[in-house]
């Protein structure tokens, strides 16, 4: 696999290369792994000099204290992750994908299907620098985080982090899974944008829209998207020789099925609030 990272990351390889810890693997994940959480941090610093000493928007400067303003910076740095996710489970599925419909690769399982190219894998080494920066960010720099809500985010963040380092070493098909899954973080881009301009200050019919949009995402690409993943991930052990393969990976993959299983019940949970609050909107 020598050559330049541009032919590594485009030419496919075969699913047990996960499981084959190459130099080419090992060099180019820690690469990007050091890189992306870099860019996360300093990026979250010029947004937040751009923003403070530049823009100064209205609704920006109406909060007074300074974690609120670094708030705003923070959910605006998130668009980087959530955005780039968003194009690559895309690009899974209607590019990436050999079957001949676009969602066979979730529900007929074939070993070509299982065939990936790298760049799958450094985007659940991108994911996983995202999560570690945010929670980073949730436990020492905004103080809200103590909250309810604030450890749930935790808890799921924790979460995220070992199902990225899980679908690395397991491999096969949960990388791809994974970068499907992250399709998910749509949703998030409206939740930060109304978190952005307040709640309680954005009325109108763009708020009525951003709200709907929100839900609609938030529906498709956690409610109904996760179980399917699930489905998916246990229906492909049929194509490989899973009961031979070691210890390790059989307990990554079961751990992973647990855990999956868990921010599912998360989102259900958070569901119920989205679903209450969508119901008021219309009523009013």
């Amino acid at each position: 696999m020598s050559g330049t990272l541009s032919d590594y990351l485009f030419t496919p390889q075969p699913a047990s290369e996960y499981i084959y810890k190459t130099p080419d693997f090992i060099k180019y994940h820690i690469g990007m792994l050091v890189v992306s959480f870099s860019i996360f941090c300093a990026s979250a610093s010029v947004i937040y000099f751009v923003i403070d000493r530049l823009i100064r928007p209205e609704f920006y400067v109406k909060k007074e204290k300074v974690e609120d303003r670094i708030q705003v910076a923070t959910l605006l740095n998130c668009a980087i992750h959530h955005l780039s996710t968003c194009a690559n489970g895309f690009y899974i599925i209607f590019y990436m994908n050999p079957s001949s419909t676009y969602m066979g690769v979730l529900f007929d399982p074939e070993p070509e299907y299982m065939e990936y190219v790298p760049l799958t894998s450094m985007m659940v080494v991108f994911t996983l620098s995202y999560f570690a920066y945010d929670y980073l960010v949730m436990k020492f720099i905004v103080k809200n985080s103590e909250t309810d809500l604030g450890k749930q985010h935790k808890v799921h963040h924790i979460i995220c982090i070992l199902l990225a380092i899980f679908a690395l070493g397991s491999g096969m098909m949960l990388p791809k899974l994974f970068c499907i899954a992250m399709m998910c973080e749509s949703s998030m881009i409206f939740l930060n944008y109304r978190n952005m301009l307040g709640k309680n200050n954005w009325k109108g019919t763009l708020s009525m829209i951003n709200s709907v949009v929100f839900f609609l995402t938030y529906t498709v690409f956690r409610i109904v998207l996760f179980p399917i993943l699930i489905y998916s991930h246990i229906k492909y052990r049929s194509i490989y020789d899973f009961y031979s393969m070691s210890f390790i990976y059989k307990a990554y993959w079961w751990f992973s099925v647990l855990l999956f299983t868990v921010i599912i019940c998360l989102n259900i949970f958070w569901y119920k609030f989205i679903v209450k609050g969508i119901v008021a909107l219309f009523k009013k």
